[in-house]
């Protein structure tokens, strides 16, 4: 058992676990991302004003294309409401919203003739004041 122990698989990076051994998987030299850096850096260091370029280019032409895009979109959605239309259906949500708008107006009616009303009232008071107090100062 102690032989096994100075045996590590690995190297020095590995450990033990239990009885079996496990190799330290980490990268010491990360080779994937070093690589990658340098393709990309070389690529931009020759076509750098080319990639930018073109980058303009699609972001002007996206921006002039994007009415006609946004209009087409629009064609094909009100198509496709328009496939989807049932006349029944849209004349009794019409009736609906007609007798809701009729209830919310009788109510606004009576709120005015009742609002009238309190101002008729008052008037008359004012009036009634007015006139008792002419025929006190004359008295």
């Amino acid at each position: 058992m102690e032989e096994q122990q100075d045996r590590v698989i690995g190297g020095e990076g590995g450990q033990w676990v239990g009885d079996e051994a496990h190799p330290d998987l980490s990268q010491k030299d990360p080779t994937i991302v070093q690589d990658t850096y340098n393709i990309v850096r070389g690529l931009l260091t020759q076509y750098g004003w080319l990639v930018l370029f073109v980058i303009i280019v699609l972001m002007y032409l996206k921006s002039k294309l994007n009415p006609y895009l946004e209009q087409y979109r629009r064609k094909r959605e009100n198509a496709t409401n328009q496939a989807s239309y049932n006349p029944d259906v849209a004349l009794s949500r019409q009736e609906a919203m007609e007798q809701a708008r009729l209830r919310m107006q009788e109510k606004q009616d009576a709120l005015a003739a009742q609002y009238a009303e309190e101002l008729r009232k008052v008037t008359v008071c004012e009036v009634q004041n007015d006139s008792t107090s002419e025929n006190m100062q004359h008295v």
